[in-house]
């Protein structure tokens, strides 16, 4: 995937990404229901789940604010205190597009290039004895 501005994205890549964000940067334990919700507000606004991932970015943090607005039942709190873009000052939006510019390149590249897992045994002995390794009970 290549890096560019979010909102241009097709609506598929911005899914992916926030939802690389989610798994691969989140510190939250969560359960399947929260992944649930967080895929429905995707669904209904990507730009306000990136909105928050940038913002959490830029104070040290990943999926904490979400998760903690879904355990509280507040997440139209959440959503509303967002600020609207368009009505900040050319400061704000300047750092924001930096914030986002830095967040997207990063998520792009642990996308597209994940760390391997941890080898198991059975991994190590296959490249060690090659492929055709015959298996013996």
């Amino acid at each position: 995937m290549e890096i560019k501005k979010f909102n241009d994205y097709t609506e598929g890549e911005r899914k992916e990404l926030l939802l690389h964000w989610w798994h691969y940067y989140g510190k939250g334990i969560y359960t399947f229901a929260e992944l649930e919700k967080f895929m429905e507000m995707i669904d209904q606004n990507s730009e306000q789940v990136m909105m928050i991932a940038v913002l959490s970015y830029a104070h040290n943090m990943t999926s904490e604010p979400i998760l903690a607005a879904m355990r509280n039942n507040d997440l139209d709190g959440l959503l509303n205190s967002l600020p609207v873009l368009e009505k900040q000052n050319d400061e704000f939006k300047t750092c924001y597009a930096k914030a986002e510019d830095l967040i997207l390149g990063m998520l792009v590249k642990t996308h597209d290039n994940p760390e391997p897992p941890v080898p198991t045994d059975l991994v190590i002995v296959i490249e060690d004895k090659g492929p055709n390794l015959e298996l013996k009970n």
